[in-house]
This record gives C-alpha cells, structure tokens and sequence, in this order.
C-alpha cells in the first residue's frame, strides 16, 4: 500500500513539474507544500488518541502513519489543482502581453517591424482570429504586408501605407482607411462594407469582387484600379 502511494505521490509530481517547468512559480509550490505537510501533521496529532485507544499502542504508530500520508495525498491533490490553475492564468496573462505587443509593432512606421509582427500573428494564427478588430494601426508602414484573411473589422488604419500588400478575403468592414495608400494593393473579395476610404489612394488597386455597399470612395483616387465588376477605372 505504501509503495504504491509513493508511486502515487511521484507520478503527481512529475505532472506538476511538466506542467509547471519554466514558470516561476518555485516560492508558492514550496510554501504550498510546507502547509500541506503542517496540516497533515497536524491530523497525524490530532488523530493519535483515536489511533491508540482504537488499534492499541502497538499499532498506533501505523495508524498515524496512515492518517499522514492520507491527509498528506488530500492536500497534495488541491496544491496541483491550485498550481495548474495559476499556471494557466499566468500562461494567459503572457499570451495577452504577447497579443498586445505585436499589435503595437504592427503599427509600427518601420517595414522591418511591422513585417515581423505579422509573421508571427499569422503564425499564431492571430491575424484571422478577431484579435486585430478595431486596432489602432495609423500611419502603420505596412507595405507589402501578407495580410491575406485578416480580420481588421473597424481597424483604424488612418494614412496607413498599404501598397502592394496582400489583402485578398481581407475584412475591412467598418475600418478607417482614410488618406491610406493602396496603391497596387490587392483587395480581391475584400470585405469593405462601410470603410471610410475618403481621399485614399487606390491607384491600379485590384478590387475585383471586393464589397463596397455602403464604403465612403470621396476625393480617392482609383485611376486605373480594377473594379469589383472587372472593369478599369479610367
């Protein structure tokens, strides 16, 4: 019975250092433990009399012994579901850390930073998941970005430099284009239902079966870009 708890008690610790390896979280599984063994302790004393008057003194220190190791099993459970609980936590907070920090590098005036960050959103698959919908991305240098099935739902990308990115399936509804460069920019099948694209530049754009029910075109320029129908814009 002993040798199998002890089995018991390494495979546990075993799953909680799997679970737990690379995250500092040494103090509060140290201090964790110390009460669990404080209150098994405790148990083992408080159950002594019990053990003696039940089983005799001759089997009183088994029946401590047992009761310990009983109450030691019992703690140890709600330490790893503590630990676990707290290294998820902990494990989201990076990731929205993480999520926050490209956000701000796509937004970036440097193409260098801003082609990292969406490489590794995309990698993440981050760049389709929702996260980037109304981001703050004006004046972002984003030439030339693959930006292919981004969800930039009211995106403000105010003067952003889009040319020659990748746009295709892109969701634009909503978003804020305004004065953004565009030019040689795909934007096939782009959703751009309500975006404001007044005064954008959207010179030789392809916007072949893009939606624009409902987009703002004021004062942008579309000289020579390839409308949702096919046709050149003269």
């Amino acid at each position: 019975m002993l040798q199998r708890m002890a089995r018991w008690l390494l495979n546990a610790g075993r799953t909680l250092w799997a679970h737990t390896k690379g995250v500092p979280l040494i103090w509060p599984i140290l201090a964790l433990v110390s009460l669990a063994l404080a209150v098994a302790a405790l148990s083992a004393l408080v159950a002594s009399s019990y053990g003696t008057t039940l089983a005799g003194e001759w089997f009183a220190p088994l029946y401590l012994l047992g009761v310990f190791l009983s109450h030691l099993v019992v703690n140890l459970l709600g330490i790893l579901v503590a630990v676990l609980v707290i290294d998820r936590l902990y494990r989201q907070r990076l990731e929205q850390q993480e999520r926050q920090s490209l956000i701000e590098q796509m937004g970036s005036r440097r193409p260098e930073v801003t082609e990292e960050a969406v490489r590794k959103l995309r990698a993440r698959g981050w760049l389709t998941s929702g996260m980037l919908r109304y981001a703050w991305l004006r004046g972002a240098n984003l030439e030339g970005a693959q930006l292919m099935g981004a969800d930039l739902q009211g995106a403000d990308l105010q003067g952003a430099n889009l040319s020659w990115a990748n746009l295709q399936h892109a969701d634009l509804q909503n978003a804020n284009l305004q004065r953004a460069t565009l030019e040689h920019t795909d934007l096939r099948s782009a959703r751009l239902q309500g975006a404001n694209l007044q005064g954008a530049n959207l010179w030789r754009a392809n916007l072949r079966y893009a939606y624009l029910n409902g987009a703002r075109l004021q004062d942008a320029n579309l000289q020579e870009a390839v409308m949702p129908d096919g046709s050149v814009h003269a």
